[in-house]
C-alpha cells in the first residue's frame, strides 16, 4: 500500500504477485528484474530502466503507467495493456494494447509478432511498432495516433491520425506497410512542405473520412500521402 517509491537494485528477482495491493507509487527497476502477475502493478507508475528488467508471468498484464528506457520480453501469447507514460525502451514479443483516455508516448520499439491495438486515448509514436507482415495495428474511433514513426505491419485507423507532435507547423511522417483510413486525418503545413502518410503497398481511404489541414498554404503543391501498390 501507499504511494512512496520502491527502488529495485541488486541482481536478484523481486516477485510482485498480489493482485489486490493498492500500491500507487513509483517502482523503479535499476538492477536485476521484477516479476509480476496480471494486475499486481495496475496502479503503479513503473519505470523500467535496465535491460530485461521486467518479467510478465501472466497471460494478460495491465500496467497503468509505463516509463523508462530499459527493455523486456514477452512470449507471443502474452498481452500488455498500457494506459499512459513515456517509454523509450524495447518491448519484444507479445501483443500491445493502449487503453484509457490519457496519452502514452512511445519513442521506443516494439518487436512483436501479433497485433497492436489502440482502444482509447492518444498514442504518440516516435519509434517503431513492428508487427508481422500479415498483422495490423488497429485503432478504435476515440483514439488518435500522433508523432512520427514506423509501423512495420498494416495500420488500420478507425480514429484520428496526425503525423508529428501536436502544434501547427510541426512536420512529420508516419509510415506503414499498408494504411487503411476510416475516420479523420490531420496534416500540418508550412511554407514548403507538409505532414505525410507513407504506405509501402496499399493505401485505402474510406468514403466517410475527413481531411483537416492546419497552417499557412503558400506552396503550389503539397504531397500528403504516398503509396506503392
Amino acid at each position: 500500500t501507499g504511494n512512496g517509491p520502491i527502488i529495485k537494485d541488486g541482481s536478484g528477482i523481486l516477485a510482485v504477485t498480489n493482485g489486490s495491493n493498492t500500491f500507487d507509487g513509483q517502482l523503479r527497476i535499476e538492477e536485476g528484474s521484477v516479476s509480476t502477475t496480471a494486475t499486481a502493478l495496475e496502479n503503479a507508475d513503473v519505470k523500467v530502466d535496465v535491460a530485461n528488467g521486467l518479467t510478465l508471468t501472466a497471460t494478460d498484464t495491465l500496467i497503468r503507467s509505463l516509463n523508462g528506457d530499459g527493455s523486456f520480453a514477452m512470449t507471443n501469447d502474452q498481452t500488455l495493456t498500457v494506459s499512459q507514460g513515456s517509454y523509450s525502451g524495447t518491448i519484444s514479443g507479445g501483443i500491445l494494447y493502449k487503453d484509457s483516455d490519457s496519452t502514452f508516448q512511445f519513442p521506443g520499439t516494439h518487436t512483436g509478432t501479433g497485433e497492436a491495438y489502440l482502444t482509447d486515448g492518444v498514442f504518440v509514436l516516435d519509434g517503431s511498432v513492428q508487427t508481422s507482415s500479415l498483422s495490423r495495428m488497429t485503432t478504435s474511433h476515440n483514439t488518435s495516433i500522433e508523432g512520427q514513426g514506423r509501423i512495420s505491419g498494416f495500420l488500420t485507423m478507425n480514429g484520428a491520425v496526425s503525423p508529428d507532435e501536436p502544434g501547427v507547423g510541426n512536420i512529420g511522417t508516419i509510415s506503414a506497410q499498408g494504411i487503411i483510413l476510416y475516420d479523420r486525418f490531420k496534416f500540418d503545413l508550412n511554407e514548403v512542405t507538409a505532414d505525410q502518410l507513407i504506405a509501402d503497398s496499399d493505401l485505402f481511404i474510406g468514403i466517410d473520412s475527413n481531411l483537416h489541414l492546419s497552417g499557412t498554404i503558400t506552396g503550389e503543391i503539397y504531397i500528403l500521402m504516398q503509396y506503392d501498390s
